[in-house]
């Protein structure tokens, strides 16, 4: 491996790194609103599938999406009378359903009737937040008066409580990795957290100086959240600690948020004091992108929660508020990445994508900038949702077989 990259080093200071001319690709959206629904959110994608919650019957549904308004499947549970689901993965939902008057952390595999009810022994409340592919969820659950941070690997019995020592209160809201992310009130301050599967191991991202902050996802060592200082709630990103923050709020915004991180992007939304916009970050404030500009007809304000890709294709799950039904509606933006291993965007593999891949595998920041039309995800040869050494075999493979 230490050869391969040795060599590939070579060959990226022979052809340069360049930099892209094609124009950034253009968005798709499509309304997942399901009909009959009154309103809609989609708050979690992944694998081409959506989650959240419908409004259906006089109630609220939670709800699993393949793409279309049509593919619409009701999750919820036989004898809940409300339910929500907030996040999706290998064919794994995680949510809360209502169940004799308390919501109840759960879990489904895709159908109403797969609901596996995980409600900790003695809790007032739970809900699941986020779920992971190594079979944890996180979310919070309330024992004893106080609203605990949770870890879950698919059963009640299997319920662990998060709550760092002295807090007054905390919850998880995503799990990547061994990693768990959130908030716990500490010293009275509500202050951005990050675990790894005890209570013992909490580790405060909270910034100096900030009011308030709070982490809501986590992909391969990056966290995403807000931190709220001078008045203004800053969409932030984090590498694991309080010192790594980055302020991505962009020029303009009174308000901003990350809801979703993933392979380095981030999304969520902005505020311009009049509307929400649905937003996508690279790391950075200026990389910031309004994508709600990819809306067409009358809308008002539109949120991102949830980021994904499977290498060619991005897909962000959301919401907006549509003008014309008067109602808030679930919505899908994709956007096509391109042709996988073409890194210098030039709609063909080949060796002058030697050194784009080098820069996209080293510095994904650099990466982004040098070649802004393009996303750093092509070079996630074997399609992990990760860009790391152990790409560089698929791409050598590839280069190979030319």
């Amino acid at each position: 491996m230490r050869t391969l990259l040795l060599c590939m080093s070579s060959a990226a200071a022979f052809f340069g790194f360049g930099l892209a001319t094609n124009t950034q690709a253009q968005w798709t959206v499509v309304n997942l609103n399901p009909a009959d629904s009154g309103q809609s959110y989609a708050y979690g994608v992944s694998a081409a599938q959506q989650v959240g919650q419908a409004f259906i019957d006089s109630t609220y549904h939670a709800s699993l999406w393949s793409g279309t308004a049509a593919s619409w499947v009701d999750l919820n549970p036989a004898g809940s009378t409300q339910s929500e689901a907030h996040s999706n993965l290998a064919g794994q939902q995680g949510g809360t359903a209502r169940i004799n008057g308390a919501f109840h952390a759960g879990l489904w595999s895709g159908t109403a009737a797969s609901w596996v009810d995980v409600h900790p022994a003695g809790a007032t409340l739970s809900v699941i937040y986020g779920i992971s592919s190594s079979g944890q969820q996180v979310g919070r659950a309330s024992v004893g008066s106080v609203e605990r941070a949770s870890l879950w690997s698919g059963t009640a019995a299997s319920w662990v409580d998060l709550n760092p020592a002295g807090s007054a209160g905390s919850e998880a809201r995503a799990v990547f990795a061994g990693q768990q992310v959130g908030a716990a009130v500490v010293d009275g301050v509500g202050q951005a957290s990050l675990w790894s599967g005890t209570a013992a191991s909490w580790v405060s991202l909270h910034p100096p100086g900030a009011i308030a902050s709070t982490v809501q996802a986590v992909h391969n060592g990056q966290q995403g959240g807000m931190v709220f200082a001078g008045n203004l709630g800053r969409a932030a990103v984090w590498t694991g600690t309080a010192a790594s923050f980055v302020d991505l709020n962009p020029p303009g915004s009174t308000e901003s948020q990350v809801n979703g991180v993933y392979a380095g992007q981030q999304v969520g939304y902005t505020y311009d004091g009049l509307y929400y916009h649905a937003s996508l970050w690279a790391g950075t404030a200026a990389s910031w992108e309004d994508i709600s500009l990819a809306l067409t007809g009358s809308w008002g304000s539109s949120r991102a929660y949830s980021i994904w890709s499977d290498g060619t294709t991005l897909y962000v799950a959301g919401d907006g508020f549509n003008l014309t039904t008067q109602r808030n509606e679930a919505l899908l933006w994709t956007r096509a990445l391109g042709l996988r291993g073409d890194l210098n965007c030039d709609e063909a593999f080949n060796l002058l994508d030697v050194g784009p891949f080098v820069l996209a595998l080293v510095d994904q920041f650099a990466y982004q900038q040098a070649y802004p039309g393009c996303s750093y995800l092509r070079a996630d040869m074997n399609q992990d949702g990760v860009v790391d050494g152990r790409d560089i075999q698929p791409f050598v493979d590839l280069l190979i077989g030319l």
